[in-house]
């Protein structure tokens, strides 16, 4: 006790000292400096020191929640301030976590920051503090860097750090959950920062239970606030994370017998696997007759994430790593790029390899992939076992594949992808891992069971609702608990620093599409799940970007439908006039496997099928582009930005004003509503723009009236702004039989 007690002084007393990183450090977002003004905060028989942030030109005092500001004491310097010219603001609710470079001057927070490839690493210190100010937990960091790959590019960065000792960071309880390794995700990706906290709470609630524990902090690097992070853990091998014989280990044993202690020295080769899909490996590392003496946790890669030495591909190109072994022999990567090759085969096959003779069964935990793919699936996860952050197992002796935990949803919930937003209704995959998963009947089936009897409800009476699950809470319960750390992370980080999503203009506005897709994407997916699975049955869904029909359209079908869309065809039938939107003209194609005719829906529009003459089966309907209908006003068009029937029902209040008068409303759009950021149409809004493109300020700044002068000025050949506004819609599709 008196060993900790004495580590936990040293670590506060050495963040009272010179001013660290006095220079300016840029944001994307803000002009953030570290200021002369201190706190001295008491806590638990020592003092910490909190340094104040300048942020563009104002001093702010950022607060962890255990503080006593009335015993707190203020320093400009060396010298006690009883007034200073600084705004201050506290957190509540969440543990601070505080990092201390042991080398703060040349190897503190800026070293760590100013490196592409993390190859900055240094030896720290760290403690963290709950919200009353007790410390749980002290010790000694080996290791201390950058993590992340898209993340790493914005202002806020992400860490991982490796402990002297295992600590159960999170309190779980549980003796396996004592680890060394540990991550801070920035959460940068949106204002709600709950992306990645509300789906790994969702696994571990699932029954996922190697996905990581984890929970908000505050971050205080070097005696300066950082901004709210996720603290969770590794996706590794070990007990606690991904618990199977550590290959890594292994290697290291072997190879430390005869004196090979440096594996990393040994040159990079390649090979070629019975697919004649090329890899890479380690010449020269010592191993077992063996090649399944070890577990492997391979994660799928892209050329920009890679960055492992020893990989291979798969039969459509994709790239798969080594995560453990990292240090692996030729026989070792050819096993497993031909064991998972095999396995995918199994999958191709609709669930049946007549090569191997192994089923879906025989080459995957199929009730687990089925739990980890519905998560993917309900979250929209753009990265999900295509790009990114998803890993498979293979545990020591077997040739089972199961999941690698659950990680990495910033770019779920609403992800831009080609100018279309995820949307709630349509399947993320058309090919890939997911997409084939769904070509195999017993997979869909346990899909369909885990949904329906677990997954839905647990969404719909917990994260929608008000009840409380072991792991997984409420949206308004996990919004509540991080609120006023957030508002403190705003001050240095006031939106996305990642660009990569449909916008609210603030906080609130981003929760509700947040909610709002949830409960969008719950709902269409319990109708499809719920639905028994029938083959004569195509359910299709067509989707549009408003005023962009023509160039667009998008065409989705159920992965698991017997019959699959070979071709699609639209043209415009009729212009827009006053009263009466655009109307399109659409035609599908099927294949025709020379069964009887389908029944087919097209947005839960049901449309008959005829056979077209060269044996396709052929579906037609129509649809209206609701962006757009001419409006006179003194002469000039502005219908792309302005609809008395969506303004009406949009601001209420001023048709009321105006006695429902057409003329009167449009005048008061025009007079008022556009310089207060009024939505006229259901497409364009000035804030949307400047949300998703925030250099469009240095251009137009927030005069909203130069937003709509330069989108009636240009129209749709604006698209770079509109598109990625992700304005979609799932047009009513009427027969035209």
């Amino acid at each position: 006790m008196k060993r900790w007690l004495a580590l936990f002084t040293l670590i506060l007393c050495c963040l009272i000292g010179p001013a660290l990183g006095e220079e300016a450090m840029e944001s994307r977002e803000r002009d953030i400096s570290v200021s002369s003004i201190r706190a001295v905060v008491p806590v638990q028989g020592a003092q910490v020191d909190i340094r104040a942030s300048v942020v563009d030109g104002e001093t702010w005092l950022l607060l962890p929640a255990f503080a006593d500001q009335a015993k707190m004491q203020l320093f400009d310097g060396d010298q006690p301030v009883t007034d200073a010219d600084v705004q201050i603001m506290q957190s509540e609710n969440l543990r601070a976590l505080f990092l201390l470079s042991d080398d703060p001057v040349s190897q503190g927070r800026e070293y760590i920051d100013n490196c592409e490839r993390h190859e900055h690493f240094t030896t720290a210190s760290m403690a963290l503090v709950d919200a009353d100010g007790h410390v749980d937990h002290v010790g000694k960091i080996r290791k201390l860097r950058g993590r992340g790959n898209g993340t790493w590019g914005g202002g806020k960065k992400p860490y991982q750090f490796k402990l002297d000792e295992p600590m159960d960071l999170l309190d779980t309880g549980l003796a396996s959950e004592m680890e060394r390794t540990w991550v801070l995700l920035a959460e940068s990706s949106t204002q709600t920062m709950l992306h990645n906290r509300i789906t790994l709470d969702m696994g571990l609630e699932l029954g996922l239970s190697e996905t990581s524990h984890s929970e908000h902090v505050d971050l205080y690097y070097d005696g300066e606030y950082r901004g709210t992070y996720l603290l969770a853990e590794k996706v590794e091998i070990g007990e606690g994370r991904v618990d199977e014989m550590d290959y890594e280990k292994l290697i290291g044993q072997w190879n430390d017998k005869v004196g090979q202690t440096d594996l990393s020295v040994l040159p990079v080769k390649e090979g070629v696997n019975q697919f004649n899909q090329p890899y890479t490996y380690l010449d020269g590392v010592i191993e077992s007759a063996s090649p399944d003496a070890g577990a492997y946790l391979v994660e799928i890669e892209s050329t920009y994430t890679l960055s492992e030495k020893c990989w291979f591909t798969m039969h459509d190109g994709q790239i798969l790593s080594l995560k453990n072994p990292e240090s692996a022999s030729g026989k070792m990567v050819e096993y497993i790029s031909n064991r998972l090759q095999d396995a995918r085969n199994t999958l191709l096959s609709g669930g049946v390899n007549s090569e191997t003779i192994r089923t879906i069964h025989d080459d995957f935990d199929v009730d687990a992939f089925a739990r980890t793919m519905l998560v993917q699936e309900l979250s929209y996860n753009y990265d999900g076992y295509r790009y990114s952050s998803s890993f498979f197992v293979l545990p020591a002796g077997s040739t089972q594949f199961r999941p690698g935990p659950l990680w990495d949803f910033d770019i779920g919930y609403r992800y831009l992808s080609n100018g279309l937003a995820a949307n709630g209704v349509g399947f993320k995959e058309t090919s890939g891992w997911m997409y084939d998963f769904y070509q195999c009947p017993d997979f869909v089936e346990s899909a369909r069971q885990i949904y329906e009897n677990e997954l839905y409800p647990m969404v719909r009476d917990i994260l929608l609702g008000d009840q409380q699950g072991r792991y997984l809470q409420s949206l308004d319960a996990y919004v509540a608990q991080i609120e006023a750390s957030r508002q403190m992370n705003a001050v240095l980080w006031p939106r996305s620093t990642l660009n990569r999503y449909v916008y609210a203009l603030d906080h609130e506005g981003e929760v509700a599409l947040l909610r709002r897709f949830l409960t969008e994407r719950s709902e269409w997916l319990h109708g499809v799940f719920g639905e028994e699975p029938d083959d004569n049955r195509i359910d299709l869904w067509v989707s549009a970007t408003y005023g962009h029909t023509g160039e667009t359209l998008l065409v989705q079908q159920k992965p698991w439908n017997r019959l699959k869309v070979e071709d699609v065809w639209f043209e415009q039938m009729t212009e827009a006039t006053e009263e009466e939107y655009a109307w399109w003209q659409l035609w599908i194609w099927l294949e025709n496997d020379g069964g009887e005719a389908p029944v087919v829906t097209v947005n839960g529009v049901e449309l008959p099928a005829e056979m077209d003459e060269d044996g396709t089966w052929c579906v037609g309907g129509a649809f209206a582009d609701p962006s757009y209908r001419p409006v006179d006003y003194y002469g000039e068009d502005i219908g792309m930005i302005y609809n008395y029937d969506v303004y009406v029902e949009n601001y209420p209040e001023v048709a009321e004003e105006c006695g429902y008068d057409p003329q009167a409303v449009m005048d008061a759009f025009y007079d008022e509503g556009i310089y207060e950021n009024h939505m006229g149409n259901a497409f364009f809004r000035p804030s949307d723009v400047l949300a998703a493109f925030p250099e469009m300020e240095y251009m137009l700044g927030e005069d909203w009236w130069l937003y709509y002068g330069e989108f009636l000025s240009y129209g749709y050949e604006i698209d770079k702004w509109l598109m990625h506004m992700g304005k979609c819609y799932w047009p009513e599709v009427i027969s035209m039989y």
